[in-house]
């Protein structure tokens, strides 16, 4: 079985990850979206928050899967006993940011192979970001991000 493992905050997992999520499946069999911290970002949901917003945004697609880790990628990699890491691209900014992020992981493990995948234009000016404030200034999200993320969103709103 051909695994590869998509990482990120996905804080929240938009519908654009899913879109290169789904893309992937075109050339692997199964593809792990890992919720993993990332500690250059004051995320806005804990860890646990996150993965269950990514369960519920896979449930029911085959060869997508929710994942969650504290760790470093390359060990959860090396236990799935995979080499093969998905990153998203929507512009030139995440490309930069992508060869940086490559060169780290590189450093660590000179096995690891990258698969990069463009979002769609549909998608390629959406963030969790620009998702997060959208919520707050009470714009439709819907479009843009799973039902489990809009039914968070709703829950962190009435609290």
């Amino acid at each position: 079985m051909k695994v590869i493992v998509y990482p990120g905050s996905f804080d929240p997992i938009t519908n654009g990850h899913l879109q290169i999520a789904k893309e992937a499946l075109k050339s692997f069999d199964k593809v792990i979206l890992l919720v993993a911290n990332n500690n250059n970002k004051k995320e806005r949901f804990t860890n646990l928050e996150r993965y269950e917003m990514v369960k519920g945004a896979v449930e029911g697609i085959e060869g997508l899967e929710a994942a969650r880790t504290d760790g470093m990628t390359v060990d959860f990699l090396k236990k799935e006993g995979t080499c093969y890491l998905l990153r998203g691209i929507r512009n030139n900014l995440d490309m930069k940011y992508e060869e940086d992020y490559a060169k780290q992981i590189h450093a660590m493990d000179k096995s690891v192979e990258f698969v990069y995948i463009a979002s769609s234009e549909e998608y390629s000016s959406i963030s969790s970001t620009s998702i997060h404030e959208m919520a707050l200034a009470k714009k439709d999200i819907d479009k843009y991000v799973p039902k489990s993320v809009v039914e968070r969103y709703k829950k962190a709103v009435r609290s």
